[in-house]
């Protein structure tokens, strides 16, 4: 093995780690030498990695919001209807969701954190401009290509992603009670309904 991929090895092993222990204890409750103990590392080491349980935690988000971009590159298809292309974005976040439900659950407290910090809250709405790019294009093609109705593409983007952050929020608080929460599925189906002309 290089030594690129043993240290990629390496920081794999700490953020498994920090989304068992977030997930587990939350942002908060959670110290880094839980973390050190889950992932059965020295301090030093996870240190040399991650200066702080933020940085660490900001890292968790990265890896969330490349997961998604990636699953969405994957599934491309230009030729594909808008309302195709929509909902195989709403299926690449319940994929990624679906997949690493304990990170769901730790990201959902990154929200709470930027609240409170400027340089994560910057951060965020960085990560936000950027994603609701994609869905920007995706529906201004779709009233170009005259499969929706004219709207505002930023603010039904910015719609969306709260639809399904949401979605995602009461996924989590009402789990036993399903029937009374949104599911992403539901989110694009009553999307497109209402942009499809």
């Amino acid at each position: 093995m290089t030594k690129h991929a043993q240290k990629e090895e390496r920081r794999t092993q700490i953020l498994d780690a920090a989304v068992a222990c977030f997930a587990r204890k939350g942002y908060y409750e959670t110290t880094m030498d839980d973390i050190v103990r889950e992932a059965n590392l020295s301090k030093g080491t996870l240190y040399w990695y991650f200066k702080s349980k933020l940085e660490l935690f900001r890292n968790l988000n990265e890896l969330w919001f490349a997961e998604i971009m990636e699953s969405l590159k994957q599934q491309a298809n230009p030729e594909a209807n808008s309302a195709a292309r929509l909902r195989m974005m709403v299926e690449a976040v319940k994929s990624s969701a679906a997949s690493k439900p304990e990170l769901v659950r730790a990201l959902l407290e990154f929200y709470t954190l930027a609240l409170r910090d400027a340089e994560l809250k910057q951060w965020l709405r960085d990560a936000y401009v950027s994603d609701g790019k994609l869905l920007r294009e995706l529906l201004k093609d779709g009233i170009d290509r005259g499969e929706f109705r004219t709207f505002d593409p930023a603010a039904v983007a910015r719609l969306t992603m709260a639809a399904l952050d949401g979605a995602l929020l009461h996924r989590e608080l009402f789990e036993a009670e399903s029937s009374g929460s949104p599911t992403l599925d539901e989110v694009a189906d009553t999307l497109i309904a209402l942009l499809e002309k």
